[in-house]
C-alpha cells in the first residue's frame, strides 16, 4: 500500500481508518507522519480512544507501538480504557490492562467526575465489559481489590451500582449484585440505588435490588466466572484471535425490539444494540441545567428532556409547551468546556445553532454528555 501522509490523506480520513481497524494505512500514516499518533477528533478524542471506542484492537495496536499514551485525557477526564468502558468494548479494555504492572492503575483512574471503569461500564457500557473489569481486578491478586472497585465512590458519593440504578440498567445491577456490590450505600444525597430506581421509575431496576441480597458463596462464584471471563479475554487479545467468548448475533431483532447478548452461556436482552454506542443505545435522560440564552446572555434553570435525537427544554417538570428545541443532527458537535469561568460547562453545537448549558455536577455532566454522544452517533 503506498504511504500517505496525515495531510494528503486528512485528519477524518486517517482516524475512519482508524476506526474501521484498518491497521496497515494508520501504519502507514504514522510512519510518514509521526504528528499522527496524537491526533484529535472534534470532540478531542485522540486516535487511540477513537480505536478503543471502536473496538479496533489492531489499530489500537499500532497506535500504542507508535507511542500513543494510554493515560491521555479529553476534556471531560476519559482516557482510552474509560472510552472503551462505555462502549463495551471488552477486549479493547482487556488489551489496555493487560500490563499487569499499571492494571490496577488504569482502571481505577476516573474521569474528572470520579467515575473509574466500573462506574461507565455500569451506567453505559454493559455486562460483557463490566464481566472483564471486575475479573481483571479479580486478576490482580490484591486483597479485596474486586470489592473495593465494585464499591468505590465517584465525587457524588456514587457506586457503580446505584449508577447502574439511575440509568435503569437491569442487567448491569443484577451483575453487580450477584459479584458483591453493596446496596445499602447511599450517596451524598442520601440516595442508594433502591431509592434512585424509585425516583426514576425503573421498575425492572427495583424489582432487581428488592430479589437481594446475594449469598457469600454465590458471590465467590461470580468472581471466579469474572476471573475466567477476564483470562479468555486476555487469551484472546494477547493471541490476536477473534472472541469466541463475546458473540452478537446476526444483528436481527426479536419481536420486542430486544437484542440478544450472550455471555458464557448466559443470554442477556437489551434495548437498540447499535454497534459502537454501548449496549443499551440511545436512553431517555431528563433533569434540570442551566442555559445561557441567546438574546438576553443570563443563565436560566431549564428542565430538559432528549430523546430520539431532540432535546427539548421547559420552565418545569411537567409542562406541555417547551421553551424551545434543540434538534441534534450527525454533524452535531459536543464539547466540555473545563476552562470556562463556570463549572460544568459544555457546548453543543448544530449547523445552525451554538448552545451553551452548565450541567448540576461533574457526575452530570459525565452523564449528559455520553447521553448526547450516543443520540447524536445513531444519526450518523
Amino acid at each position: 500500500m503506498a504511504a500517505a501522509s496525515a495531510a494528503e490523506t486528512g485528519n477524518q480520513a486517517f482516524l475512519d481508518a482508524v476506526a474501521a481497524d484498518n491497521a496497515e494505512l494508520v501504519h502507514s500514516v504514522i510512519k510518514t507522519d509521526a504528528r499522527a499518533v496524537s491526533m484529535e477528533d472534534e470532540d478531542n478524542f485522540t486516535a487511540l480512544m477513537v480505536a478503543a471506542g471502536c473496538g479496533s484492537l489492531r489499530a489500537m495496536q499500532v497506535l500504542l507501538d507508535e507511542g500513543a499514551d494510554p493515560d491521555d485525557r479529553d476534556p471531560a477526564g476519559r482516557t482510552a480504557l474509560l472510552v472503551a468502558a462505555a462502549e463495551n468494548r471488552p477486549r479493547a479494555v482487556t488489551a489496555l490492562a493487560a500490563d499487569e504492572a499499571f492494571r490496577t492503575e488504569r482502571l481505577m483512574s476516573h474521569t474528572y467526575a470520579g467515575n473509574t471503569a466500573l462506574h461507565r461500564a455500569a451506567a453505559y457500557g454493559g455486562v460483557p465489559v463490566l464481566r472483564a473489569v471486575i475479573g481483571l481486578h479479580v486478576l490482580s491478586k490484591r486483597p479485596s481489590a474486586a470489592s473495593t472497585a465494585i464499591n468505590a465512590v465517584n465525587d457524588k458519593g456514587r457506586t457503580p451500582l446505584v449508577r447502574a440504578a439511575r440509568w435503569g440498567r437491569v442487567d448491569e445491577v443484577k451483575e453487580l449484585l450477584r459479584a458483591g456490590a453493596d446496596a445499602s450505600i447511599a450517596d451524598k444525597e442520601g440516595l442508594t440505588a433502591a431509592a434512585w430506581a424509585d425516583r426514576k421509575g425503573h421498575r425492572g431496576v427495583a424489582a432487581a435490588l428488592a430479589a437481594a441480597p446475594t449469598h457469600a458463596s454465590d458471590t465467590e462464584m461470580e468472581l471466579a466466572e469474572c476471573s475466567r471471563f477476564a483470562q479468555d479475554m486476555l487469551v484472546a487479545v494477547r493471541a490476536a484471535i477473534p472472541d469466541e467468548d463475546v458473540e452478537e448475533d446476526d444483528g436481527t431483532m426479536s419481536p420486542s425490539g430486544m437484542q440478544d447478548i450472550r455471555v458464557k452461556g448466559r443470554t442477556f436482552s437489551v434495548v437498540g444494540g447499535e454497534a459502537g454506542i454501548g449496549l443499551g443505545g440511545p436512553t431517555r435522560v431528563e433533569g434540570w441545567m442551566a442555559k445561557k440564552g441567546h438574546l438576553i446572555r443570563n443563565w436560566r434553570n431549564r428542565w430538559f428532556v432528549l430523546e430520539d435525537s431532540v432535546m427539548q427544554y421547559y420552565a418545569r417538570p411537567g409542562d406541555k409547551k417547551s421553551k424551545g428545541t434543540v434538534t441534534l443532527t450527525a454533524d452535531t458537535r459536543v464539547e466540555a468546556k473545563p476552562d470556562y469561568h463556570r463549572p460544568c460547562v459544555f457546548t453543543v453545537t448544530t449547523p445552525k445553532k451554538s448552545f451553551l448549558f452548565q450541567a448540576a455536577d461533574d457526575d452530570e455532566l459525565d452523564e449528559w454528555l455520553h447521553a448526547l454522544e450516543m443520540h447524536i452517533r445513531v444519526l450518523d
